[in-house]
């Protein structure tokens, strides 16, 4: 359609799910919680929130961290990327 901007859409539950991931690389596992609600309340009433929360990713230092086999912060940043 001409004059139509194109608009990006962040699935979500998938992306809960990679930043619950994350979170527990960047608050340890018993504040992971906590964490992961606050950026929930932000996607869910902020427009810029996926923005704010990958900044927040890349700027933690902790995008290689590995968990097992996984880096769970660069594949939280990548999916929001």
């Amino acid at each position: 359609m001409v004059g139509v901007s194109p608009y990006r859409l962040v699935d979500f539950w998938h992306l809960v799910e990679k930043l619950g991931r994350a979170a527990s690389v960047l608050a340890g596992a018993e504040a992971a919680s906590g964490q992961i609600e606050r950026w929930k309340l932000m996607l869910l009433n902020r427009k810029k929130a996926a923005g704010a929360i990958l900044e927040e990713l890349r700027s933690s230092g902790r995008e290689w961290t590995r968990v097992g086999d996984e880096h769970p912060v660069h594949d939280a940043i990548t999916y929001l990327a």
